[in-house]
């Protein structure tokens, strides 16, 4: 989890940079709880958004953040990548 300024507009925006439980776990919470300990942090450290990731295949995790409010913005932007190094 990270908090970062959000160049376009006012205030702070949290991010799940990776959340990964083991499929012998899913189902038991543990993905919830780590998802709402991260919102409270980005909360408490003024952020007003938060954002995750998740690759196309994943389809589970699509249905899993949109069971937690979690709307899916990739028919709206692109995400473009540039390795530096």
């Amino acid at each position: 989890m990270t908090a970062m300024p959000v160049l376009e507009r006012d205030g702070w925006q949290g991010r799940i940079v990776a959340l990964v439980t083991a499929q012998s776990a899913r189902g038991n919470g543990i993905g919830r709880e780590l998802t709402e300990a991260a919102e409270h942090f980005a909360r408490e450290n003024g952020c007003g958004r938060m954002e995750v990731t998740s690759s196309n295949h994943r389809d589970a995790a699509h249905a899993f953040y949109r069971t937690l409010g979690y709307d899916n913005w990739a028919d709206r932007s692109g995400r473009f990548i540039k390795n530096l190094i």
